[in-house]
């Protein structure tokens, strides 16, 4: 299957790309033997974008469901909805976070917007700040799983989940939610239908499991903690790196003052010997150099001592 699904140019950006072009959410062509499904969700996805798009999974949701599904990119020039914070619900744990089981059922039918912080973990609470979201009701996933799926990394730790599966997981405890609490939607999407969403995911999955050289596949968590080990070395080796630096500088500056030419006069490192403030030693008069004087040449004659070799 992954053999045949090959590298293509996108007809709209010109970019290679395989499985599906990241930048213009489309499908590359498939093979024979499979189909891009298209789908409906049954709320609208929206999806606040503060990362790199092509380690991203955001564009899955787009490519899968694309009319019910909108990427914003957090930049001066986008627009932003006006959200009805009565209909509108952001998926990030915060501490106040409640899952959709324990929203009262007049709540829960109102929902229409499922909105997803796509950033990393530092950047993702100035999102959630946003004017556009600041006001809106948060929400977290009831039973989110231990490991991701994701081949990628995070540095938060285990239990972090890509978008796509975020999306997927939420999408489907809210079937749920309003199966339990007996709401009658007016759609016919299933829990099967949903799980399409994951289509990409596990194309791109199933070509890393079979193109790996190694035992422990990049999905698998000691593979994860592997690489968050080795990022952990290598950012303790910036930061000691930097401070050998700003050592190094420290002692330069420190250095350059100590070799500074010290006055001849009095000895004195701070000042040259033109401006010494200093009187001679010989005379104790300022005018002059102890060099120059002429008291000093008086008692060098005075001084006079037979020196002998030994």
């Amino acid at each position: 299957m992954e053999e045949v699904w090959q590298r293509e140019t996108c007809a709209i950006c010109n970019t290679s790309c395989k499985f599906y072009c990241p930048t213009c959410c489309i499908p590359m062509n498939a093979p024979p033997n499979l189909t891009v499904p298209k789908i409906d969700l049954p709320l609208q996805v929206y999806i606040y974008f503060r990362d790199k798009v092509k380690k991203s999974t955001a564009p899955h949701a787009k490519v899968i469901a694309p009319r019910h599904s909108h990427i914003i990119p957090m930049t001066t020039t986008s627009e932003f909805p006006a959200f009805d914070a009565t209909k509108t619900l952001v998926v990030y744990p915060t501490n106040t976070a409640e899952n959709l089981f324990q929203l009262n059922a007049a709540d829960l039918s109102k929902i229409e917007n499922l909105v997803f912080i796509d950033s990393s973990w530092k950047k993702a609470p100035s999102v959630l700040q946003h004017s556009s979201l600041s006001n809106l009701r948060c929400v977290k996933l009831a039973h989110p799983p231990a490991q991701s799926k994701f081949w990628r990394y995070h540095e938060a730790g285990e239990g972090c989940i890509s978008t796509i599966e975020a999306i997927e997981m939420m999408l489907q405890e809210y079937l749920l939610a309003i199966s339990t609490a007996n709401i009658n939607l007016d759609t016919s999407i299933s829990s099967s239908e949903i799980s399409k969403l994951l289509f990409i995911f596990k194309q791109i999955y199933s070509t890393i499991a079979s193109k790996h050289e190694h035992d422990i596949l990049p999905m698998h968590e000691q593979s994860k903690e592997n690489r968050r080990r080795h990022r952990s070395q290598k950012d303790i080796g910036k930061i000691r790196k930097a401070e050998y630096k700003a050592r190094k500088i420290e002692r330069n500056s420190i250095s350059t003052k100590s070799d500074m030419r010290k006055c001849y006069n009095c000895k004195e490192p701070t000042h040259g010997a033109k401006n010494c403030p200093h009187p001679c030693k010989y005379c104790k008069k300022i005018g002059h150099w102890n060099a120059t004087c002429e008291m000093k040449k008086t008692l060098q004659l005075t001084d006079s001592r037979t020196v002998t070799k030994a």
